[in-house]
């Protein structure tokens, strides 16, 4: 279920830049999928480097941990050994990062604030990020796309 660009367009700058036009595709059973479990807008974080720079400055400044990466996904009503072991494993925190397969779709990538494991659902302000972010309708992206456009440039021999 992963998602694909088409290129659109190419356009060679010079023998050194080439500039492309792309557009994201999302599988149908994918967009279904999101489309019966989500609604309204979604926010796009933009510039995700500067967003994790942002994050982590804020963790630090509150001496607090954090653990990030994607969630695994995994058939529930079956025992997997990696899973059950994430489970098992002292002060390992992998538990956190698995769901039910029939999940799969939402292709989750979680950030846990692991000094705060015990507090159940919390907010924090990490400041301003309207320079980093933009809203977006679910539906008019899952239907048209997100276009995006490049320069690449090729090193010079």
């Amino acid at each position: 279920m992963a998602n694909e660009f088409i290129v659109e367009k190419e356009e060679k700058i010079d023998d050194y830049n080439l500039r492309i036009k792309a557009r994201s595709l999302v599988a149908e059973e994918r967009k279904r999928k999101l489309k019966e479990n989500f609604q309204g807008e979604i926010l796009l974080i933009a510039n995700p480097e500067e967003f994790v720079n942002r994050f982590e400055k804020y963790i630090a400044r509150n001496n607090m941990a954090y653990k990030a990466k994607l969630v695994k996904y995994d058939d529930f009503s079956v025992n997997n050994r990696e899973r059950m072991d994430s489970h098992n494993k002292e002060k390992s925190l992998d538990y956190l990062f698995w769901k039910d397969d029939t999940l799969s779709f939402q292709q989750e990538y979680r950030i846990v604030i692991t000094s705060e494991l015990n507090r159940g659902p919390v907010k924090h302000n990490i400041g301003d990020i309207s320079d980093l972010t933009m809203y977006l309708d679910l539906s008019e992206l899952l239907d048209e796309g997100l276009s995006i456009e490049m320069t690449i440039k090729k090193e010079k021999l």
